[in-house]
């Protein structure tokens, strides 16, 4: 089933904004990469390193302009409205940066990571390779919060060309005790729970109330799209209210992104107990980009048999191959052509029978390229030094064997480099 979107009332926010009397804040926004503008019911919030900086609310026939909260001032005063933004923003900025110094107790680390998100993904010079943009920061409805709303539009040729499009909510949680629930913190466990219960609610009223809000967010996206708050191509920097996106049958995704996470602790594996299976989203290198292909799924019952291993294990057999692919003649795929020879041996040695012109068998010359490498050098040394047969040694002498599909040189492959990683070891057992 597909489920086209309608268009929703236009808010008066908007088309001031697009063209009317805040056009000129619009533009201020549109040049500064340290702000980032969502949308509200009746008005739209200004946020810098997460903090709520400025909020313009749409009042009858007026706009209401609030300042910073009294949480941020620390006795300080502004001696400008946030009407005169020019004046006030930079003003207010300092303030916020002084916030952050200086308050012992304070939730702006991980909304200002939020806000990162925001920037990477919406409006980078990166933005259009990325396969998430960011709709909404700091959704609430009722007593649900949310820290992103995501609309995943992958940036493959295919998926841009097609307009289908899907939605996730993304939880960001940073440092070991942000993910543990407990009596004064809200852990993954209960975000989920709330999650399932706000997805649960919204497809048990009258009207499925859950397409509404799909619809939302989409409406949500494309307004962003057309002020130019979300930069990416030429396709989406020109996308209009009427612009036809697709969304398959409404299913929002829950999905975890954890930052500056200490990979090596329990906290994790003891949160997931009682949890449904959990998505969760790594980075990509270093950053805050957000790929499909990162995202990867933990069982609760099995917590370290996630994917997160085999998906970064398959990107560096896919990197290899290609590189061997390009190599050519020169490449493990270009000697295996060269077709090597097996002999065939009886209990004492002797050699029986010899099959030549076996495409699956490198040359004894070039059997060295059936290890990955990186352990190459160091492994035909490590066997020399502890005096270490190879399979087949005497064919092949004090080398790897040529056969591509030998386990003595799959188990090296996979294994070899763990030797001097005591933490890796202890994982494994």
């Amino acid at each position: 089933m597909i489920q086209k979107c309608k268009r929703s009332r236009d808010t008066r926010h908007f088309n001031e904004l697009k063209t009317g009397k805040l056009h000129s804040l619009l533009e201020y926004v549109q040049n500064d990469d340290t702000l980032d503008l969502d949308f509200r019911e009746n008005s739209f919030t200004l946020y810098y390193r997460g903090g709520e900086i400025l909020k313009v609310e749409n009042i009858g026939e007026s706009f209401e302009w609030r300042n910073l909260n009294e949480e941020y001032l620390h006795g300080d005063k502004l001696d400008c409205n946030a009407e005169q933004f020019e004046e006030y923003l930079p003003k207010a900025k300092h303030l916020i940066d002084k916030h952050i110094y200086i308050a012992t107790k304070i939730h702006l680390g991980e909304k200002e990571i939020q806000q990162l998100v925001v920037k990477e993904n919406n409006y980078s010079p990166f933005s259009n390779d990325t396969d998430f943009f960011i709709v909404d920061m700091e959704y609430a409805e009722g007593n649900s919060r949310f820290d992103l709303i995501a609309l995943r539009w992958d940036s493959n040729v295919d998926a841009r060309k097609s307009n289908n499009v899907s939605l996730a909510i993304i939880e960001v949680k940073q440092g070991i005790k942000s993910i543990m629930s407990s009596s004064v913190s809200p852990g993954l466990r209960k975000h989920q729970r709330d999650f399932n219960a706000f997805v649960e609610k919204k497809r048990k009223a009258k009207k499925n109330t859950l397409e509404a809000f799909c619809d939302d967010m989409l409406k949500i996206f494309k307004q962003k799209c057309e002020l130019g708050l979300i930069k990416a191509n030429d396709k989406i920097n020109n996308i209009t209210q009427e612009f036809d996106l697709q969304l398959t049958t409404p299913h929002l995704d829950f999905i975890c992104l954890l930052a500056n996470f200490k990979d090596n602790s329990r906290a994790l594996d003891r949160e997931l107990i009682g949890m449904e299976e959990c998505k969760f989203i790594s980075s990509s290198y270093m950053g805050y980009g957000l790929y499909a292909n990162h995202v990867f799924t933990i069982h609760p019952k099995y917590p370290n048999m996630n994917t997160i291993y085999k998906d970064s294990e398959r990107q560096r057999q896919q990197d290899l191959y290609y590189h061997q692919k390009h190599l050519g003649n020169s490449g493990i795929f270009g000697l295996a052509k060269n077709e090597g020879y097996w002999n065939f041996m009886d209990e004492h040695g002797n050699v029986t029978k010899t099959v030549s012109k076996c495409k699956f068998i490198l040359k004894s010359e070039d059997s060295i390229c059936n290890l990955y490498p990186d352990i190459r050098d160091t492994s035909i040394k490590y066997f020399k030094q502890q005096d270490i047969s190879w399979w087949r040694q005497e064919e092949d002498g004090y080398y790897p064997s040529g056969h591509l599909t030998s386990s003595q040189n799959h188990c090296l492959n996979h294994l070899f480099a763990l030797r001097t990683n005591p933490s890796a070891v202890k994982q494994i057992i």
